[in-house]
């Protein structure tokens, strides 16, 4: 990690020839690619506004969009940190576009305090640590399937 002032940079990584802006970020790839994706997307914008007469839309732009057989979409974004831009785009996302919110894993780094992913947890269920990951996609892949 590099540090600038009182913010933590993380160190790009290269994987496969693409780069990734964090460890987290890498190691969560790295889980997706054992469960046999069809498409993995990186980077992908999720509208969670859209256009008004006097505002532009405004996306977010999540890690990883993943696309399984069975057409069985997956919504991942990686947190070491659990800011308030996060809740915000949260709650924009449950409004503007439910079928994306119930689609939408938020993996959270480790280290993470137990207070903050708590609360995170208790605002959007399909949270989890990426020490319990590829259990987690797992079981909610297995779970999408049946029904």
């Amino acid at each position: 990690m590099r540090y600038r002032g009182d913010l933590v940079k993380p160190r790009k990584l290269e994987y496969k020839g693409m780069k990734f802006d964090s460890l987290l970020e890498l190691s969560i790839y790295k889980e997706v690619e054992k469960t046999n994706p069809v498409l993995i997307n990186r980077q992908f914008p999720l509208l969670i506004k859209p256009r008004t007469p006097e505002f532009k839309e405004i996306n977010w732009k999540i890690d990883y969009s993943i696309l399984y057989p069975n057409n069985i979409p997956v919504h991942i974004e990686a947190k070491g940190v659990a800011n308030a831009s996060l809740y915000l785009n949260l709650k924009l996302l449950n409004r503007e576009s439910f079928g994306d919110w119930k689609r939408l894993i938020i993996v959270c780094s480790d280290t993470m305090p137990d207070a903050q992913f708590s609360r995170l947890s208790k605002v959007h269920k399909l949270t989890c640590k990426v020490k319990n990951f590829h259990p987690f996609l797992r079981e909610y892949l297995s779970g999408s399937q049946s029904k």
